[in-house]
């Protein structure tokens, strides 16, 4: 569980066993294992470093005894120049903490470079990391979250963002409910950034609703949003939708009341440089 691997795909077929290199392990702050089940992203190495970022989130929602786990999940960012052959692990990461939960707003916020690794990166002269991970876990934001889906990335160099939508299982896997968190970070350092044009958190909350995806839309001003797909019921009390986000409404569809609704919130967009913007 919780292994990536590289393999050399130039080589022959014969030889694919031996090129094959562990790349990473990912295990929490207590040593359990976690499972990789959402899709990886690969963006390019920052800073002109050779090889990759290799994007993902842990935790899976397979079978009926998963509903329950409460070991906590990670998301990562972990670098590989594809020619080391050692496996990297979390002790190797630069660890930004999650925290400030808000119940009013149902926000929270990931820490901020000056407050991890001496406020290096974890590529800058004196670090000796390979990457960044945040691990699940805050006072008051529950327990039992974990990532599924692909990570979003936005943006361009080392000012991408990447955006994770994280899950907390409902009781019953044949209704509708839980939670989704989207949370929002700068790709490559793993430091917080802001993303919401509402609020300064960068991590915000839908509560009783399934997430079922997120996507990025331009209006016709040239704003950016953030969406999540979400389904709800609608013969039941309204979710708890953070304020950082405006409900779009949704359709109910079948006899169970199901319903599908958007939710989104507009992205944050730094004014223009005015002053040594060379």
């Amino acid at each position: 569980l919780g292994n990536i691997w590289r393999f050399d795909v130039a080589e022959s077929e014969s030889n694919c066993s031996s090129n094959a290199v562990k790349v990473f392990t990912a295990k929490n702050s207590s040593g359990a294992n976690q499972a990789i089940t959402g899709e990886l992203t690969v963006i390019k190495a920052p800073n002109n470093l050779p090889g990759y970022m290799i994007l993902f989130g842990t935790g899976r929602y397979n079978t009926v005894a998963d509903i329950s786990n409460t070991d906590i999940q990670s998301l990562y960012g972990v670098y590989d120049n594809t020619s080391a052959t050692n496996s990297l692990t979390r002790a190797n990461l630069v660890n930004y903490l999650l925290g400030s939960y808000d119940a009013a707003k149902l926000t929270r916020q990931t820490a901020k470079q000056a407050d991890a690794n001496g406020g290096k990166t974890w590529w800058d002269t004196g670090s000796t990391a390979k990457g960044w991970v945040i691990d699940l876990t805050c006072t008051g934001c529950g327990s039992g979250e974990r990532m599924l889906d692909k990570p979003l990335v936005n943006g361009t160099g080392n000012d991408q963002t990447v955006y994770f939508l994280s899950i907390a299982p409902g009781v019953d896997v044949c209704k509708v409910g839980g939670s989704g968190w989207l949370t929002g970070i700068n790709a490559t350092s793993g430091a917080y950034t802001q993303i919401f044009n509402a609020d300064t958190a960068n991590s915000a909350q839908a509560s009783g609703v399934t997430p079922r995806g997120l996507f990025i839309s331009t209006n016709a001003s040239g704003d950016d949003f953030i969406n999540l797909t979400v389904n709800d019921n609608s013969n039941s009390s309204n979710p708890d939708i953070s304020s950082v986000f405006t409900d779009g409404g949704g359709q109910t569809v079948g006899s169970d009341y199901s319903r599908t609704r958007d939710i989104s919130s507009e992205l944050y967009k730094p004014p223009p440089c005015t002053v040594n913007c060379g």
